[in-house]
């Protein structure tokens, strides 16, 4: 048996034998290699590049998004300003008003431009559809339909009072931004077109409101005096909106002395054209003998003027100045402080005013299919199926055109021949389209293929349009202009029709259609065929309709607002 000291010195023997732990061996942590740093930066760059882009998505979207909220408000705000000027219109849109029934007038240019040109017009070589007809001019006179026109007055020593009147003369056109100077629309350079509109309050009870000079009179072929006369103009135009027509007063051997007086215009004076705004070109530079000023007498048929010579003209071109801000105004423009007021929308891509012509081809063109009617179909049952005879049936997929659309008259095989062009044809399924004036007379397509519309107004289809052809003989106008006129021509004393009848014995002197004599020998006294002038268009207007287009140039965007107005009673 053991003892206590035997089992102490057991148990420490055995301690003794226990061994300690066994000690590890921690291997060393190795560092990332060069290449795997780089392949590392190059994935944080390209999630870093993958987010940007995302961001930059994004931002475009809001951008875009932005730019067309914004044109469409702007487009919107514009649009219902003009519909409200044209539902204020004072007068019926039909030819011969007499001045003393005190109607106004109503007038629209219809320039050489149109949207079938585009393609191949602007330079150098840029074909742009974007851009469509710019050059149209809308005139007439006006009724507030709620609070009165507002307009600006000067006092002549750099004051200007406000004005105000429930009648106006309203005046809707474009410039071309010429931003090279080089007066030649380039898109390349950001190049478009400003949309202004004026109105000149009529306030008949005014009287004169100025008179140049002052005191005596000026010598219409003093430079002194003429450069006098040209700067008086275009500062009374450009800080006065006030509807005034010029009286001239002559004096002098052989009345080469005048004063002039600006009378504010009645609602009857501005049914004469020669009273109306930008109609009465006084005092210009002569080309012949330029920078020379050369007085201009008054001469019918009073063209609106429309370029950088005269005193009174409506601008063409806006230019930047280098010197002054921003823009030079040339023109009838307001400047300096007011020049803004007068812009209702900038970076406008088209400002094109069409008539309605209720005899215009409405012509099919075959659609997807590409043949007539629905696609292997006898849609008119007559024995043969897709014939020209079924073009624009119902239920196909053939696509209405009109005068002015692109591809209208190029389409091969049956129907209406329209064009000078090589076997132009159209297959008529209807009538009444808005329509250019004197869109016969004008080019479409491109330069190498181009074709009119001159087939429709050959002898064997006369009368058949009212607007496709050019204006009227005895208007003597130059450019196509729907207007409502003015008998006042026929009994003014004036011989309007003499460098058109010099042949014809019994046109010579004034007024043959009111001196109550048969003097044509036809048709009894004082009949049509008397008158020695012409609306340019001698037929109702039923309405137009205006398209106007503008771009974002940031965005790239284009939208377009067509606004249509009918002169129809109700």
């Amino acid at each position: 048996m053991l003892n206590d000291n035997t089992i102490h010195r057991q148990s420490a023997r055995k301690i003794c034998y226990f061994r300690l732990p066994t000690r590890r061996f921690v291997k060393p942590t190795r560092a990332f290699t060069l290449i795997e740093m780089l392949v590392a930066t190059a994935l944080t760059l390209m999630l870093v590049a993958a987010l940007a882009q995302a961001f930059a998505i994004v931002g475009t979207g809001v951008s875009t998004n932005r730019a067309a909220l914004e044109m469409a408000g702007q487009l919107r705000a514009v649009s219902l300003r003009l519909q409200d000027d044209l539902s204020g219109l004072t007068i019926p849109t039909l030819p011969w008003p007499d001045p003393a029934d005190g109607l106004g007038y109503f007038e629209y240019v219809d320039g050489a431009d149109h949207d079938g040109s585009r393609f191949f017009w602007t330079s150098p070589n840029t074909p742009n559809s974007n851009f469509g007809d710019a050059d149209d001019i809308l005139m007439f006179t006006a009724r507030s339909n709620g609070a009165n026109f507002l307009g600006s007055r000067s006092n002549g020593s750099g004051g200007v009072t406000t004005i105000e009147s429930p009648l106006a003369e309203v005046v809707w056109f474009t410039t071309l931004t010429d931003v090279n100077r080089n007066g030649t629309l380039q898109p390349a350079e950001f190049e478009d077109y400003t949309l202004y509109r004026r109105t000149l309050l009529i306030r008949p009870d005014l009287g004169t409101v100025a008179t140049f000079p002052s005191s005596g009179t000026y010598s219409t072929t003093s430079q002194p005096d003429l450069r006098s006369l040209y700067n008086n103009l275009r500062t009374f135009f450009s800080q006065n909106d006030i509807s005034v027509r010029i009286v001239e007063q002559f004096s002098g051997s052989s009345n080469s002395d005048v004063q002039v007086f600006l009378v504010a215009n009645t609602l009857g004076d501005l049914t004469n054209r020669q009273n109306r705004f930008a109609h009465r070109r006084i005092v210009a530079v002569d080309t012949s003998n330029a920078p020379n000023l050369k007085y201009f007498f008054e001469t019918f048929p009073h063209h609106v003027d429309r370029d950088f010579t005269s005193a009174t003209s409506l601008p063409l071109i806006r230019q930047p100045d280098p010197v002054n801000a921003p823009y030079v105004e040339p023109g009838v423009i307001k400047t300096g402080d007011y020049q803004g007021e007068d812009v209702m929308l900038p970076h406008v891509l088209a400002f094109d005013i069409r008539a309605f012509d209720p005899l215009a081809i409405v012509a099919a063109h075959p659609g997807e299919d590409t043949g007539w009617g629905q696609a292997g179909v006898d849609d008119d049952n007559d024995g043969t199926t897709d014939n020209a005879s079924e073009a624009g049936w119902a239920k196909s997929d053939d696509e209405p055109m009109v005068p002015g659309d692109v591809g209208f008259g190029s389409v091969g095989g049956a129907g209406v021949w329209i064009s000078s062009g090589p076997n132009r044809y159209v297959n008529q399924i209807g009538s009444g389209a808005f329509v250019d004036l004197n869109y016969a007379g004008k080019t479409h397509g491109a330069a190498s293929s181009a074709y009119t519309y001159d087939r429709l107004t050959s002898s064997s289809n006369t009368g058949w349009s009212h607007f496709s052809s050019g204006v009227a003989t005895y208007s003597q106008l130059s450019v196509a202009t729907y207007d409502t006129w003015s008998f006042h021509y026929e009994r003014d004393g004036i011989d309007q029709d003499g460098p058109l009848d010099t042949s014809i014995a019994w046109r010579q002197g004034a007024d043959q259609a009111t001196d109550a004599l048969d003097s044509d020998s036809e048709n009894g006294v004082d009949d049509v065929g008397e008158r020695e002038t012409s609306p340019p268009y001698p037929f109702p207007l039923r309405a137009i309709q205006v398209r106007i287009r503008m771009v974002d140039h940031s965005s790239r965007q284009v939208r377009q607002a067509t606004v249509e107005s009918s002169f129809v009673p109700h």
